[in-house]
């Protein structure tokens, strides 16, 4: 694999579903809205230290979140690994 792996997201759908703005997302993340915002769109890829961040205040998994572009879609919520139940 050459260069750094594109990671894609969720964010959208998983602040809908939760009728929070990148404003709260920021906050209780500790990231700033545009941050948010240059993550959510792709134009910003997550340090580690953010993407836990944002998982936890998500309370979802990492995987839930953030993927790497190879795949298709995101990991089932819950199976993160793509195995089975």
């Amino acid at each position: 694999m050459s260069g750094t792996p594109r990671v894609r997201n969720g964010l959208v759908r998983l602040l809908f579903r939760r009728g929070w703005s990148d404003v709260e997302l920021g906050r209780r993340a500790r990231l700033s809205r545009s941050r948010v915002n240059r993550l959510k769109n792709g134009r910003a890829q997550p340090t580690v230290g953010e993407a836990l961040r944002i998982a936890a205040a998500l309370g979802v998994g990492v995987a839930d979140v953030f993927w790497l572009a190879e795949r298709d879609r995101p990991p089932t919520a819950g199976h993160a690994s793509g195995g089975r139940p």
